[in-house]
């Protein structure tokens, strides 16, 4: 059966589906204080914790965070949401810290050869990670957990024995597909699927978290690439650390395709760190971001900058993959090449790629494991976006890819927007 063609017919003239009109009127009857010290109050009224953990700067970041949601154009809503996850993230540091000042023992965890999906945004990495955990050997990180990456003191499996942390992010998903009625099909966010170590890393105010949920953020952009992320990696270990210790696991397993862009703070913290690395023909993944980050500017912009979005997101892109290509070298022997067009035909090439130079077994409980998700998980399932790069956007597939010559000549993706 032909997937379901879901197009944005208003993307140019927005036209606001009653959730969205509703939130957005909530907002802007109900303006936030966004502040570090309201971020703060709250993340202490909802861990119970008074110790925010080092004082690494995660303040400082914080505030550039905060600035770019008082930008003119960014609308309450944008505010009154970034409130709401710049808390969950605080909170998650703050339990993460406590933890770990509690337990000091945590930090002898081994995290060994952890296995990293990386790669161009919308480029499979999703389906990827996805696909692999489905071996239960695995140690993943699922939505639900990482949203609260220490269960509330007290905390236990509901009269329905199910986590209250997985009841959350169920809750949560509703909410955000009233909000984004595309992101089923553009990004699932089912609380069991292994989410982004994104998620992690905003949890210390880093990484490229405010890009996405900004559409752009040129001064985050800025203020993050001119700092050393070591020290965020470092967290994240002890974040996975954390986590091993209530939820153990035999390999970790995570995803994050700006990786790439970091590669030398990523083997300085997991040295024996596998690579997996996706490409796709890089037009394709720019114009999905750049449609999808269009469409959710309808409730946090005021004014919609579509060619500027497309500018950002090629550029971004553009940067992420020449940093891969540059510092490939640092990781040389410990990267798997998967390409787009070839996982899509055969889901299994690539498993079998990451598995080879993993060291893994393949062991016929785990065949039916990954067979079983393939089955259930067909590309298109719910339904298929299509997207209009003239059309949106103005602009030839050419023009797009023409920055990407140096990349395009290491790694010959197919050519899949033409």
């Amino acid at each position: 059966m032909a997937a379901t063609e879901l197009r944005f017919d208003d993307l140019l003239d927005p036209v606001l589906t009653p959730a969205q009109q509703q939130m957005v009127d909530y907002a802007n009857a109900n303006p936030v204080d966004y502040s570090v010290d309201a971020v703060l109050a709250a993340a202490r009224a909802t861990t119970g914790i008074d110790s925010v953990g080092p004082d690494d700067g995660w303040d400082e970041r914080l505030q550039v965070w905060i600035d770019v949601a008082h930008e003119p154009n960014r609308t309450n809503m944008a505010r009154m949401a970034m409130l709401g996850l710049s808390t969950k993230f605080l909170s998650n540091r703050m339990r993460i810290h406590d933890f770990a000042a509690r337990h000091p023992e945590v930090r002898d965890i081994e995290i060994a050869a952890p296995v990293m999906v990386s790669g161009l945004f919308r480029s499979g990495t999703s389906h990827l990670v996805n696909l692999l955990a489905a071996d239960t050997r695995f140690r993943g990180a699922p939505l639900w957990e990482l949203n609260q990456m220490v269960p509330g003191r007290g905390d236990g499996a509901g009269p329905d024995g199910v986590d209250p942390r997985f009841t959350r992010a169920a809750a949560n998903y509703e909410m955000a597909q009233a909000a984004n009625p595309y992101i089923k099909s553009w990004h699932p966010m089912d609380p069991w699927r292994i989410e982004e170590d994104i998620e992690i890393l905003a949890s210390n105010f880093s990484g490229t978290y405010p890009e996405h949920l900004f559409q752009h953020a040129e001064q985050w952009r800025d203020y993050h690439l001119a700092h050393d992320q070591t020290q965020h990696y470092e967290f994240q270990k002890l974040c996975m650390q954390v986590m091993s210790w209530h939820r153990p696991g035999e390999r970790w397993l995570t995803k994050y395709p700006a990786h790439i862009e970091c590669l030398q703070a990523l083997v300085n913290v997991f040295p024996d760190v596998i690579v997996v690395e996706t490409h796709r023909d890089p037009v394709g993944a720019v114009v999905s971001a750049a449609t999808m980050h269009s469409y959710m500017a309808r409730t946090w912009q005021h004014e919609i900058d579509y060619a500027h979005h497309l500018d950002y997101w090629r550029d971004l892109s553009q940067r992420l993959l020449e940093a891969g290509v540059r510092d490939r070298h640092l990781v040389e022997d410990q990267v798997v090449d998967v390409y787009y067009d070839e996982m899509v035909a055969d889901n299994w090439s690539a498993v079998n790629a990451v598995y080879d130079k993993a060291g893994i077994e393949m062991t016929d409980q785990s065949r039916a494991q990954i067979q079983a998700f393939i089955d259930n998980n067909a590309q298109g399932r719910d339904g298929r976006i299509v997207y209009d790069l003239r059309g949106h956007f103005g602009v030839e597939p050419e023009d797009v890819r023409k920055p990407f010559e140096a990349y395009l000549e290491r790694h010959p993706v197919r050519i899949e927007v033409k």
